[in-house]
């Protein structure tokens, strides 16, 4: 053990005396081979390879591939994704190369025919090692110039009490052009501005995007087109709105003043409410539109006409509600005559029979029109049980009442005190 311990004990201080001893020469000697290995970087630069990814790829050519009236089909941008490259670089300028020192470039001079191409990738400028992908595919079109309409479309609705008015919707341009493969702009039929109707109280001017949609309704990507879309600016008017009644009874002259036993017993306008807009602090003025006035004094007959309404100033009545349909019923008073007692006669009775009733006499009330009741008189009215046909037996028949004519009859309402007798027939 003790032999073991004494050698390491050696060995130690064999080291510690090799690094201490002469430690300025040796300082100096790392100095100067740190000098030399500098000098041989400097003079010889040996290269290294630095790859870089994303690297960022464009085309060389397009506008000559859109002068031979052809285009690259697909999601440009997407297509143009980065590549990875690989640059023999001089290690002096390593730290110096960044991916945007390079342009990597795919030529489309050699497309002139509508086909899918494979097109290799090419970085110019620099001793290149790799590039990945070193080729693209690229699907070449016939170029489409198409002109299409472009129209607004309403979203949502707006809060209770306010209108828009659609039919006068105006658009800075009512079409637009788009230039693109022909397969996607053949395609597309229309463009649409979705314009959002929800929670709006102010008119719209705004600028919205526009979406290209085939005829199923379809969105077509718009990316697929040169230039991309613009937007439209969309002006549309927003009012408040206010519901308020037809009024004819203000506007009626003479009710009071009917011919004699005339009286007005219904007033109606068709249609009964009209939808108004204009300025909030007007409509908060208006509870009802009337129409022109109707003069009565003296009349029998009632009235069934249009009539003009009387807007007042700064109001507009939607859906071009100019005139009111109006009906005035005018009808003669009604009154009421009693008749007591008035005797039950048994008609059309069998030859050689005998009829007996179990009430002979009913009591009468007859209501309608003054003038019909007033010249109704007790000989007028007669009550009776037709037995036409009957033979022996006991029945029980409706009592019938005829008040001196057919149209007397028909017209007035009569109430009896016994509507049915029992007949018995021998």
């Amino acid at each position: 053990m003790q032999n073991k311990s004494g050698s390491n004990n050696n060995a130690s201080a064999i080291l510690k005396k090799i690094f201490l001893d002469h430690a300025g020469f040796k300082i100096v000697a790392l100095l100067v081979g740190i000098i030399i290995w500098g000098t041989i970087l400097t003079t010889q630069n040996p290269m290294r390879v630095k790859v870089l990814e994303n690297v960022p790829l464009s085309f060389s050519g397009e506008y000559e591939l859109h002068s031979r009236e052809l285009v690259v089909r697909g999601n440009v941008p997407e297509q143009l994704t980065g590549v990875t490259v690989g640059v023999n670089i001089p290690i002096t300028n390593y730290k110096d190369l960044t991916r945007d020192s390079l342009n990597a470039v795919i030529n489309l001079n050699t497309c002139t025919v509508p086909k899918v191409y494979k097109l290799p990738v090419r970085v110019s400028g620099y001793n290149i090692d790799s590039i990945t992908p070193g080729y693209i595919e690229m699907e070449i079109d016939k170029l489409m110039t198409k002109s299409v309409p472009v129209e607004p479309v309403m979203q949502g609705a707006l809060p209770d009490g306010y209108w828009a008015d659609q039919s006068n919707i105006r658009l800075n341009y009512s079409s637009l052009e788009i230039r693109g493969p022909a397969q996607d702009a053949s395609r597309v039929t229309r463009a649409v501005c979705y314009v959002e109707l929800n929670g709006r109280t102010q008119s719209v001017i705004d600028a919205i995007n526009v979406i290209l949609l085939d005829a199923d309704g379809a969105e077509v990507d718009s990316s697929l087109f040169i230039g991309g879309l613009p937007t439209v600016t969309v002006t549309l008017r927003v009012y408040p709105r206010k519901t308020v009644p037809v009024d004819v009874v203000s506007t009626l002259k003479g009710a009071d003043t009917l011919a004699a036993n005339y009286e007005l017993c219904e007033v109606t306008a068709t249609p009964a409410t009209v939808d108004i807009i204009g300025d909030a602090a007007v409509l908060e003025t208006i509870n009802s539109i009337t129409v022109e006035g109707i003069e009565l004094a003296g009349r029998k007959e009632s009235l069934h006409e249009k009539r003009a309404l009387t807007i007042p100033e700064g109001v507009t009545v939607l859906n071009n509600i100019e005139e009111a349909e109006v009906f005035v019923d005018i009808r003669e008073k009604t009154d009421r005559k009693s008749f007591d007692a008035i005797e039950i006669q048994p008609i059309n009775l069998g030859r050689k029979l005998g009829a007996a009733l179990s009430e002979t006499t009913v009591d009468i009330t007859v209501e309608g029109r003054v003038s019909l009741v007033y010249l109704l008189e007790r000989k007028d009215v007669e009550a009776f049980v037709d037995l036409n046909g009957l033979k022996e037996g006991v029945w029980k028949l409706p009592v019938s009442i005829y008040l001196g004519d057919d149209e007397t009859t028909l017209e007035l309402i009569t109430v009896l005190s016994v509507g049915t007798v029992t007949v018995a027939i021998e």
